[in-house]
C-alpha cells in the first residue's frame, strides 16, 4: 500500500497503465520518465462500450493524472473536465494536462484521433531550464487548449514521430537529450501559436479575475487546503471579500466550490483499488475517516466504500 507521502509524489511513468488515461494503442514508454501514444493507424474506434472496458476507467469518473500531459487531436472532438473547469478539444487543437490535475473524460467522439505526450517531474527536472518552452507551459496555465494551424500541427506531428520513432531504438543512448530537444522545439512552436493568436477576449475586470484565480487555486490546493482565509491570503483580499465576489459572480459560495474539488480528488483516489479508505482519508487531510465518511456521504449520498463498489 502506499502510504500518503507516497501519494504525493510523482510515479515512474512505467508504473501508470496510460492506456486507460488516454484511451489510445501503440504506447512506447521509456526509462528516462517520458511516454508517446497515438491511435492514428488504429482499427478501433473510441465507442462508449469500448472506453469503459479499458482497466478501471469509467466516462464521466475522475481521474487523476501524476504526470504532465501533451495532448494532441487529430481529428474528432472530445471534451474534459480538468479540477473545475471543462474544455472541449476540437480537430487542430492541443490540450495541455499538468501533474495533479483530476480529470474528468465527459465526452469522446467514436472516431477520435490523437497523439499524446506525457513526461514525469522528474524528467523535467533533470535537464537544464528552457525559458521558450517554460514560457509556453505558463501560458497555457490560463487556458490549457491551444489551435495549432495547419503548419504548426505538421511540425509538431514529425517533431513527435522523430521523437516516436527514436524512442523504440534499445540502442540508442541520448534519449532524454532527444526528447528534450523535441520538447523545446515544440515550445516554440507552441509559444508562437499563442503570441500570434489574435486577442479576441473580453476585457476581464478585477472580479473575474478574482474568480478565475480562485478555481484555479482551488484546482491546486483545496485536496487539502479547505479554508477560505487561505484562497483569500493568496489572492490578497479579505475572506469577507472573497465570499461575496465568488458568490456574486458564480452563483456558488467558495465552500462549495472547495467541496467539489474535494469530492473529485476523493472519487479519484477511492477508484484507486490500491488504497484504504483510510489512506485516502488522510491523503485528503481529513481528521479521521469517520469524518471523511460523513463528509462524503453529505455531498454524494454514498459511503466511500459503497462508492468503490458501486
Amino acid at each position: 500500500m502506499r502510504s500518503r507521502k507516497d501519494y504525493r509524489q510523482s510515479e515512474p511513468i512505467d508504473e501508470l497503465n496510460i492506456e486507460e488515461i488516454g484511451k489510445i494503442e501503440n504506447v512506447i514508454g521509456s526509462e528516462i520518465g517520458f511516454i508517446a501514444s497515438d491511435n492514428l493507424e488504429s482499427a478501433t474506434y473510441l465507442s462508449h462500450e469500448y472506453i469503459n472496458s479499458i482497466g478501471d476507467f469509467k466516462v464521466g469518473s475522475p481521474f487523476k493524472i501524476r504526470f504532465n500531459m501533451m495532448l494532441f487531436c487529430v481529428d474528432g472532438e472530445m471534451e474534459a473536465q480538468l479540477n473545475l473547469i471543462s474544455h472541449t478539444l476540437h480537430a487542430g487543437e492541443m490540450l495541455m494536462i499538468y501533474e495533479g490535475t483530476v480529470v474528468v473524460g465527459l465526452r469522446m467522439d467514436p472516431n477520435l484521433r490523437m497523439f499524446i505526450m506525457g513526461y514525469t517531474r522528474g524528467f523535467i527536472n533533470s535537464l537544464p531550464p528552457s525559458r521558450l518552452t517554460n514560457k509556453a507551459l505558463d501560458q497555457l496555465l490560463d487556458n490549457p487548449v491551444v489551435r495549432l494551424e495547419g503548419k504548426d500541427r505538421e511540425e509538431i506531428y514529425n517533431i513527435y514521430k522523430i521523437m516516436r520513432r527514436r524512442l523504440s531504438e534499445g540502442d540508442f543512448e541520448l534519449k532524454k537529450e532527444f526528447v528534450w530537444a523535441g520538447l523545446q522545439m515544440m515550445g516554440c512552436i507552441i509559444s508562437d501559436c499563442l503570441n500570434d493568436s489574435p486577442n479576441i477576449e473580453v476585457q476581464v475586470n478585477r472580479k473575474q479575475l478574482i474568480v478565475r484565480d480562485f478555481i484555479r487555486l482551488v484546482g491546486k490546493y483545496g485536496a487539502l487546503e479547505r479554508s477560505i482565509s487561505f484562497y483569500a491570503q493568496k489572492l490578497c483580499v479579505s475572506p469577507k471579500y472573497l465570499g461575496q465576489i465568488i458568490t456574486e459572480v458564480t452563483g456558488k459560495t467558495p465552500r462549495k466550490w472547495i467541496c467539489r474539488q474535494v469530492i473529485l480528488e476523493a472519487k479519484a483516489l477511492l477508484d484507486d483499488p490500491s488504497l484504504t479508505v483510510q489512506q485516502v482519508s488522510e491523503a485528503l487531510n481529513f481528521a479521521n475517516q469517520s469524518f471523511f465518511g460523513t463528509f462524503f456521504r453529505h455531498h454524494t449520498g454514498l459511503s466511500p466504500k459503497n462508492y468503490r463498489f458501486r
